[in-house]
């Protein structure tokens, strides 16, 4: 008679597991869908933080070396059929946990996602911020659990360039360095072209390739809408997006030939905002919302126009008026406070956005800094189909 063997640590999992994957979701409604959604990924997290405890254990316990691995991290790329630069984070991350236990219990109950701990856990990893971080450990790992995580790498960021100033300048300058472009000719006569830029530089090309970018679409959507006599689809257009980029790039290189020698180069914008700081923080980055070292900024001020901003108050009243449109000067004041769209599930960049009513104008709504706000062209008709929606929440389409 063969006795039964004992049951692993993992086997009610799988079980779970079994049932969960003979879910009829078919019949679940949108709401139903988006919850479960939600709830599996926090689910994830907290399997994530199972994993990372007995990864560890593995690794403090040299339990890896009783099949001859030399090191935990290659012990799971093998067992696992994983790629060694996962298995080797998992490990640094799993290793910084076990002195951050904020971070940790927050991944355990699911309240924070992996990624949110593996960014806070990659600070330990530098001795300079190390002891830093085990004391703002509650703090990093709270703000983790509350902001999108958009803004919470940017509050990450931050709090970095208090922890390490010479280090934050040392890896802005390291990211400059690594600039490069190579453009090499392939046998048919074409040109395969790959690049990494600094982030100023990056956004300084961008914008301007969107800008061309913009002009070729137009262009499409009215040819498209003679050739078909309505509205056209993004399939009835005469080139795809990647194509259309590709051309933006070419056209930007005839514009600057055609430019003379000692024309006039476009200054970058620096925005001072004063006294910003007193009601959201610490603000040093990239319309985009990139965080920049100092020295990044500094390194523009030469040839910079500096534009000030002053805040009395978040939601003091700057003008009052009866046009319809927020232009100029106002507009501009809610592009710096908002810098993104404003629905809870969208981070179209201030410079892509409308700005919007909270209570529309044809509800005697004012055209007011404290009334306006931006919205992205999808989310702004999204709610003027939606009439029935409340006016004043943001987190309303």
């Amino acid at each position: 008679m063969h006795a039964t063997p004992p049951p692993t640590v993992t086997e009610g999992l799988h079980r779970v597991l079994d049932d969960l994957m003979e879910v009829e979701i078919d019949g679940m409604g949108d709401g139903e869908l988006c919850d479960a959604l939600v709830d599996l990924y926090r689910a994830e997290a907290r399997l994530a933080a199972a994993r990372n405890r007995v990864l560890a254990a593995v690794d403090a316990g040299d339990a890896h070396r009783h099949v001859g691995a030399q090191t935990a991290a290659a012990y799971v790329s093998h067992a696992c059929r994983m790629p060694a630069g996962q298995a080797r984070h998992h490990l640094r991350v799993a290793r910084a946990l076990r002195h951050l236990p904020a971070t940790a219990g927050r991944l355990a109950e699911g309240d924070i996602t992996e990624s949110a701990a593996g960014r806070i856990a990659r600070h330990h990893g530098n001795e300079r911020t190390r002891h830093l971080l085990e004391r703002d450990d509650e703090l990093l790992s709270a703000e983790a659990s509350r902001l999108p995580f958009a803004l919470f790498e940017r509050v990450l960021a931050y709090w970095a360039q208090h922890a390490d100033p010479d280090g934050t300048d040392d890896d802005a300058e390291a990211r400059r360095q690594r600039r490069r472009l190579h453009m090499s000719r392939l046998m048919d006569g074409s040109w395969a072209i790959d690049g990494l830029l600094d982030p100023v530089a990056g956004a300084t090309l961008a914008s301007a390739l969107r800008a061309i970018d913009d002009e070729l679409r137009a262009a499409d959507e009215r040819e498209a809408r003679e050739r078909l006599g309505r509205d056209p689809l993004p399939a009835d257009l005469a080139r795809t997006p990647a194509q259309r980029r590709a051309d933006a790039l070419v056209e930007l290189a005839r514009r600057a030939m055609a430019i003379p020698a000692d024309g006039r180069r476009p200054a970058p914008l620096v925005s001072i905002l004063v006294g910003y700081e007193t009601f959201v923080g610490r603000i040093c980055e990239l319309a985009d919302g990139t965080v920049l070292a100092p020295t990044e900024v500094a390194a523009l001020l030469d040839t910079a126009v500096i534009e000030r901003v002053v805040y009395d108050a978040p939601a003091r009243i700057t003008e009052i008026s009866q046009q319809r449109c927020f232009t100029g000067a106002l507009r501009r004041i809610i592009e710096l406070r908002d810098r993104t769209c404003t629905h809870s599930y969208c981070d179209t960049a201030a410079d892509r956005c409308d700005v919007d009513h909270r209570i529309p104008h044809e509800a005697g709504g004012p055209t007011t800094e404290a009334n306006g706000r931006l919205h992205c062209p999808f989310h702004n008709h999204l709610r003027q189909r939606r009439p029935h929606t409340s006016h004043n929440d943001d987190t309303d389409p």
